[in-house]
């Protein structure tokens, strides 16, 4: 099993299981079957299956037309291999939640990988790194920027955009904010002594990013708990319908993966699924969905969803519609 035939973008059958492969490491590939399963499979275990005849090739190989678009780039297989080096040892600890423990995987990361998993994230960004990693089934493709739609979204480095977020932590983000202006300086000092050979983003880029913030976000980390609860309970508090479909709430859900067609081709990086609920009996009374590499919510969006309900339910006068 040679790497010119196994390799990024390669479509495989293993034990009866179409796949094609996202990325390797040093030690491993890591594939991506039908139905959105992902496993990390040590080189040895493939070569063994290989020999034994349990692992097939469906088409070319990555060089041909039919399958030469990969799953990640180079450079977004490098940030994934970085992120990995921290979030393996996270979750085999026991305590993931303690900041002692993030101290120590990020020493002993540094300690044994040196300039490859540079920069090294602060204890609580490895914190949300792993909690977001965990929730999508421990599927990195959520962490790189590229790909999820994350809430400060951007084209710049991986490690750029790490800076930046661990300097809107720090000075803005705390109880006792600093302006942004010396957030900004603090984080162009950083970048400038990474030497990483890219240009250091605007001061209106970093405020732009800062203006990402979502407001109850901001409210906890300024004001506290006490303050984001009754912030957080005034938005979400519950209208008491008395009947069916007297209000129907709407709300868009993103979903972030690799969504593929039959036959394994990349068609979508993201996925929104814009639904309907009726406030009376919690039910799902329409929906509506979009797909592609970088989508957001529109009122084409809004009007198909809202087309579904009233395809499937006889809304009457004084049915009130929010968002």
């Amino acid at each position: 099993m040679s790497k010119a035939l196994f390799a990024p973008g390669s479509k495989v059958e293993l034990d009866g299981q179409n796949a094609v492969v996202s990325y390797e490491n040093d030690e491993a590939f890591v594939l991506f079957f039908e139905g959105g399963r992902q496993r990390e499979i040590p080189k040895q275990v493939l070569r063994l299956a290989f020999n034994e005849g349990r692992l097939k090739y469906r088409v070319d190989t990555p060089h041909s037309k039919l399958s030469r678009f990969p799953y990640l780039t180079r450079s977004e297989a490098k940030q994934a291999q970085r992120l990995l080096a921290y979030l393996s040892p996270m979750a085999e600890s026991t305590t993931p939640g303690s900041v002692a423990t993030h101290k120590a995987i990020i020493a002993e990361v540094v300690k044994t990988s040196g300039h490859e998993v540079l920069p090294a994230p602060k204890p609580i960004t490895l914190y949300k790194w792993f909690k977001k990693w965990d929730a999508s089934g421990r599927n990195v493709l959520a962490l790189l920027p590229s790909v999820k739609g994350q809430q400060r979204q951007s084209r710049l480095a991986p490690q750029v955009v790490d800076l930046l977020n661990d300097a809107i932590d720090q000075f803005v983000l705390t109880n006792k904010p600093a302006t942004v202006a010396k957030a900004y300086r603090s984080f162009e000092k950083k970048v400038q002594q990474l030497e990483l050979d890219v240009k250091v983003p605007s001061a209106q880029t970093f405020y732009n990013y800062v203006n990402a913030v979502h407001p109850l976000e901001r409210t906890l980390k300024q004001q506290g708990n006490a303050v984001f609860q009754e912030k957080s309970l005034a938005v979400t508090k519950h209208y008491q319908a008395s009947y069916p479909m007297e209000r129907v709430e709407f709300d868009g859900v993103h979903l972030t993966f690799g969504l593929v067609d039959e036959q394994l081709n990349l068609i979508a990086k993201e996925v929104i699924v814009f639904i309907a609920m009726d406030v009376y009996s919690r039910a799902i009374v329409g929906f509506s969905y979009k797909y592609g590499d970088r989508v957001s919510e529109d009122a084409e969006l809004v009007i198909n969803c809202v087309r579904s309900v009233l395809r499937q339910k006889n809304v009457t006068a004084g049915v009130i519609l929010t968002h």
